[in-house]
């Protein structure tokens, strides 16, 4: 059966077969990268009716593609549905330089957007002011995510997550 699997932005590795296809959500702020795959119990609840009886075949062509810059990661049934995830931008001075500090801040479950250059800047206002209290700095990206773990009460916090 041909299946290719595909790296997506920075949160996701799909799996596709058949014209079907399957997100696993990812972690990148880490090394080596983490990918995260219902646990064997939670797998029929979690993947579509053409994965339930496949797990192993699947997590072995994951392995087999991904090799050792990833580590899967098993995960149970959320409460709260979807994780909430990280992203580290870069912060700029208005005449586009990057000064050496980073921003981290944590996104809800659905939120795919993130400012970006051609974002006017009442657009980078307005998305720093709904996640009020959700951003944490520091003069390295990992230094930031450790701001952001620590301003909002939450050490388990990694990219991607």
């Amino acid at each position: 059966m041909e299946f290719t699997i595909s790296e997506e932005w920075k949160e996701r590795v799909v799996y596709r077969e058949q014209g079907a296809s399957f997100t696993f959500d990812c972690a990148w702020g880490v090394k080596p990268h983490t990918v995260f795959v219902p646990s064997a119990a939670y797998w029929p609840q979690a993947t579509p009716a053409w994965m339930h009886d496949r797990r192993d075949e699947i997590i072995g062509r994951l392995r087999a593609h991904l090799g050792a810059r990833y580590v899967i990661e098993e995960f149970e049934k959320s409460d709260t549905g979807r994780r909430q995830w990280v992203t580290v931008l870069a912060a700029r001075h208005s005449d586009g330089s990057v000064p050496g500090e980073w921003i981290a801040v944590l996104m809800d479950p659905d939120e795919t957007a993130t400012p970006h250059a051609s974002w006017t800047p009442e657009q980078r206002s307005q998305f720093f002011a709904d996640h009020a209290g959700r951003v944490g700095g520091g003069s390295t990206p990992d230094e930031a995510v450790e701001d952001l773990r620590q301003r909002v009460g939450q050490p388990e916090l990694r990219w991607g997550t």
